[in-house]
């Protein structure tokens, strides 16, 4: 099998496609790293709630700026904090994974120095991985 560009989904699947497969090539630009997903099956209790609490998901959701529910979004600048507090937000919305680790500060997005303090953090939990 062979993969050819790899974004957040790619580095996601590989691992599990690399364990099936006789043999796994993969092709990608420049080498990529992301915030992991945790993504797991769900237990029947946590599938029962969000049917029941669809509607005010979504309501969370579109109040949300990453349109997203699952996490609360940060609205404190990445260099507002010390290093230590920015660290221990970083290292929360890793544990918990998913999207909410770019939106622990409200200008990681829109500041090459905020940006980096969580491109350094990611950088230092690459050799945790590989």
């Amino acid at each position: 099998m062979v993969i050819i560009r790899t974004g957040s989904s790619a580095v996601q699947a590989i691992p599990v496609i690399a364990k099936e497969a006789k043999h796994l090539t993969v092709f990608q630009r420049t080498a990529k790293y992301s915030i992991p997903a945790k993504n797991r099956p769900l237990i029947e209790r946590e599938v029962e709630v969000v049917k029941s609490t669809y509607s005010e998901i979504r309501a969370e959701a579109k109040a949300n700026r990453a349109g997203i529910a699952s996490f609360k979004a940060g609205f404190d600048s990445a260099l507002s904090v010390s290093e230590i507090a920015r660290t221990q937000e970083y290292q929360k919305r890793w544990d918990e994974g998913g999207t909410g680790f770019t939106a622990a500060y409200s200008d990681i997005g829109t500041s090459d120095e905020a940006n980096f303090t969580a491109a350094e953090f990611v950088r230092k939990k690459i050799p945790e991985t590989v």
